[in-house]
């Protein structure tokens, strides 16, 4: 069993660690754009789909692509890709060309699902550091807006933004593990699609002992990564020592 979730846990882990990369730089991207420069188009548009994709499971978007791109425009592959990794450099080509089609769909639909809701949380963490007055000397001083958004306001707002996407993304493990069986994906949501069905109870219980340690490592990685944003978390410390 344990080697089953193993081999599971690697194209999950493919799927989903690089779709929350990619949502998160965008999102923290579009976030801090937003919060320095309220009211534009593009931050509206932020907030309408924020809005409207606030209420919208991720399996459901995956459901909508599914119906979208697999029969209306049938432009992704409706096989599921098996699970390989290529043995030689030579098997690299030929396994590139069968691994992306198969991946760019879910993956895009995970990154469409969570980005805007939380670039438009990054947008409201950051309006409020914007309207603090050292941003102002900042700008006085002749720094480029550019440092002043992304280099300024990243690192005022990073611990709470930090928060955000990480308990984001380990709120939304149990229902982005839907998205698997649902493009064929041959991660742990396959996985325990599949135990269920059988009513595979040891393997179904060491599934959801194995998300539920993804879930606490995250916030104890969280917890950690504090004191490296935030220099006060260990001068407090230090003080109380």
């Amino acid at each position: 069993m344990i080697r089953i979730i193993a081999e599971a846990m690697i194209p999950t882990a493919i799927l989903f660690g690089g779709a929350f990369l990619v949502q998160a730089l965008l999102a923290t991207y579009l976030g801090l754009r937003n919060g320095s420069k309220p009211g534009t188009a593009l931050d509206r548009t932020t907030t309408a789909l924020s809005i409207v994709l606030a209420g919208v499971p991720p399996f459901v978007l995956a459901m909508f692509a599914v119906r979208l791109f697999f029969y209306d425009i049938p432009i992704a592959p409706s096989d599921p890709w098996v699970y390989t990794l290529p043995a030689t450099w030579a098997e690299l080509g030929p396994w590139a060309k069968e691994f992306f089609p198969h991946f760019t769909l879910p993956f895009l639909t995970l990154v469409f699902a969570s980005i805007w809701i939380t670039a438009n949380r990054v947008r409201n963490i950051s309006l409020n550091a914007f309207s603090e007055d050292y941003f102002d000397a900042a700008r006085a001083r002749g720094l480029p807006e550019r440092k002043v958004i992304y280099r300024l306001g990243g690192r005022v707002s990073s611990p709470a933004t930090l928060t955000l996407i990480a308990g984001g993304f380990a709120a939304s493990l149990w229902g982005g593990f839907l998205v698997e069986p649902i493009f064929q994906w041959p991660g742990i949501g396959t996985l325990f699609f599949t135990a269920t069905s059988y009513a595979d109870t040891p393997l179904m219980m060491g599934l959801l002992v194995v998300i539920t340690g993804i879930h606490l490592f995250t916030l104890m990685i969280l917890d950690l990564s504090y004191a490296l944003m935030d220099p006060r978390i260990k001068v407090g410390s230090r003080a109380r020592l």
